[in-house]
């Protein structure tokens, strides 16, 4: 996996992009490098080097990967089965538009859940406080999610979701 990582490293650099600036090395959860190279803002690529078995449990299950109905393009295949994991066609999944009932009602559940943790932090109730913290945090994240789409309809959301 190291040579295929080197290769990438230098194709990288020939389609001109400075690495210390846009793209970042990391490791899947599975311990499989990766690479995410952000070419503009709207257009990034992110490399995952994958083991065969992982090809041939994909292949055998008899199901596209969530991640690329979206589109995908494999760059080197060293089984010949690759084609069978890429679908012929791609689809964006659209969300329907929020309504405005929907919109205030997180944002009123927000402003509230805000107020009751720091109603908590002054009776000394760290636990509550957490955990409504907890709960203000997904509301943020529903409105980050909600202005992103709107902001950038065609965005390449992890897994089609932020």
């Amino acid at each position: 996996m190291n040579n295929a990582y080197q290769v990438l490293e230098e194709r990288i650099s020939e389609w001109g992009t400075s690495n210390d600036e846009t793209s970042f090395a990391f490791q899947t959860v599975k311990g499989e490098p990766e690479k995410l190279v952000l070419f503009n803002p709207r257009a990034e690529v992110d490399f995952v080097f994958r083991h065969t078995s992982d090809l041939d449990h994909i292949i055998n299950n008899g199901r596209i990967l969530k991640g690329f109905q979206r589109g995908v393009r494999m760059l080197l295949d060293k089984t010949g089965n690759g084609h069978l994991i890429i679908p012929q066609t791609t689809t964006i999944s659209r969300t329907p538009p929020i309504s405005e009932r929907a919109f205030l009602q997180v944002v009123n559940m927000y402003c509230f859940a805000s107020l009751y943790v720091a109603k908590q932090i002054l009776r000394h109730d760290m636990w509550v406080a957490k955990q409504r913290d907890t709960d203000c945090k997904q509301l943020l994240l529903q409105m980050i999610e909600w202005h992103a789409r709107f902001v950038f309809p065609y965005s390449n959301l992890v897994g089609g979701t932020i």
